[in-house]
């Protein structure tokens, strides 16, 4: 009776230890994560390495312990990053890491290995396949780095872009060779090796990787559009502009105004070739006046209330046309009670050029109130000028600041070839 009492209270201590080591065990490993946790976050090396100390057996804490070191330049960090891979072998992301402080220690066949096993753990991932492939790119083995670069971006297509752009530096702006290393599959792609192009100034290729994309969101058109028009690209422009809209004027649009009578829909705050406003001013009000315009049945309302800068546009419009040829701008206008030392006047200006240079300028509108009158002015488009900006401004003053105050009329603009 005696002995059975003895092995019963021998075993209840045996699994009492037991239970106490494994809690233990479970509060050294928590408390390690929880410390390595904290290490990444605030960088301190010290901190990851009691984290190590809690816990010696996990990988977490020893990857955290590379990272740490890895980031802030201190040695071991390879070391760390070793320990971590053996610890948990079948962890992509370790060996990822691990392949990383392989290449910066300047060990690429061990980062290739490394990485090598990151993909065989995780071969629909990009992240490991896009490291992979620039290992293989800065060892200079350019056909297989840029065909783990194209698997990685065809897994994460956010990758695509830096990936025709790599290809574009690597060949040296060969348009061809970029084709043949980022082979297009899809609308989205195809979109965004038509963004490169148009910032490369390959106005003919990022159309025709256009066209190929079919149908796509307003977006994405007006992303790519604003990409032209940055890199000064109208003729390209006014197509993908144009092929957004249904009111937009026919043909290459060479020399047409878009609503130069302010008939139908007028959206200033909208990219593109129609009338835009680039900035509201206080003390300068537009709006479309049914009164008594100059034909059709409406016209433009610009109203000033002591606005001061005369130096800015208050409205403007690009119109596309004919480099090298001759043209003439004519425009209704009628005024009300204007003052101002600064009268308003309509500039049009070389959007092709970089420093938007002055081509021609209208005769000042008049002061106090007048009726409608024509205003002309003549202009010849340089050899490379494929746009103009036709704005609505102020002369300058002498004083400083120059409010002006009053109303003013636009009505029936057009451009004519000579």
């Amino acid at each position: 009776m005696n002995t059975r009492r003895i092995l019963t209270t021998l075993v209840s201590l045996a699994l009492f230890a037991s239970c106490a080591l494994a809690a233990w065990g479970a509060w050294r490993a928590g408390g390690g994560r929880l410390l390595a946790k904290y290490a990444g976050a605030s960088l301190a090396s010290e901190t990851a390495r009691r984290a190590v100390r809690m816990s010696p057996e996990d990988p977490e804490t020893h990857s955290a312990l590379g990272l740490v070191l890895y980031n802030t330049k201190e040695a071991g960090a390879l070391a760390e990053f070793e320990r971590a891979a053996a610890l948990r072998p079948r962890d992509y992301v370790l060996w990822l890491q691990l392949g990383r402080a392989r290449e910066e220690a300047g060990d690429a066949e061990g980062a290739l290995q490394a990485l090598g096993e990151a993909l065989r753990l995780a071969p629909f991932y990009s992240a490991p396949r896009w490291q992979y492939g620039n290992v293989l790119y800065r060892r200079g083995r350019l056909d297989e780095a840029f065909a783990e670069l194209r698997r990685a971006s065809v897994s994460n297509p956010t990758l695509y872009p830096a990936l025709a752009d790599l290809a574009w530096g690597t060949y040296r702006g060969d348009a061809g060779a970029v084709e043949r290393v980022a082979a297009p599959r899809n609308a989205l792609e195809r979109l965004a090796l038509a963004r490169l192009f148009a910032r490369k100034g390959r106005p003919d290729l990022a159309l025709a990787h256009f066209r190929a994309a079919g149908e796509i969101d307003a977006d994405d058109r007006r992303r790519f559009l604003k990409e032209l028009l940055t890199a000064r690209q109208f003729e390209a422009a006014y197509e993908v502009w144009a092929g957004g809209r249904e009111d937009a004027r026919g043909g290459a649009g060479k020399g047409l105004f878009t609503e130069p009578g302010f008939e139908g829909r007028v959206n200033t705050s909208e990219l593109g070739f129609g009338w835009r406003q680039e900035r509201a001013f206080e003390g300068v009000t537009l709006s479309i006046d049914t009164r008594s315009p100059n034909s059709g049945a409406r016209s433009l309302l610009v109203e000033w209330g002591g606005h001061a800068n005369p130096g800015v546009s208050v409205i403007s419009q690009l119109v596309v046309l004919e480099p090298g040829a001759r043209y003439r701008l004519s425009f209704h206008a009628r005024t009300e009670q204007v003052k101002t030392g600064g009268p308003p006047v309509v500039v049009v200006s070389d959007a092709s050029a970089e420093d938007a240079r002055v081509l021609a300028e209208s005769k000042p509108l008049p002061q106090g109130t007048a009726a409608w009158q024509v205003y002309e002015a003549e202009f010849d488009a340089t050899p490379k000028t494929e746009a103009v900006l036709v704005s609505l401004r102020r002369q300058n003053c002498d004083a400083n600041p120059c409010p002006m105050f009053g109303r003013v009329w636009l009505d029936d603009f057009s451009l004519r070839k000579l």
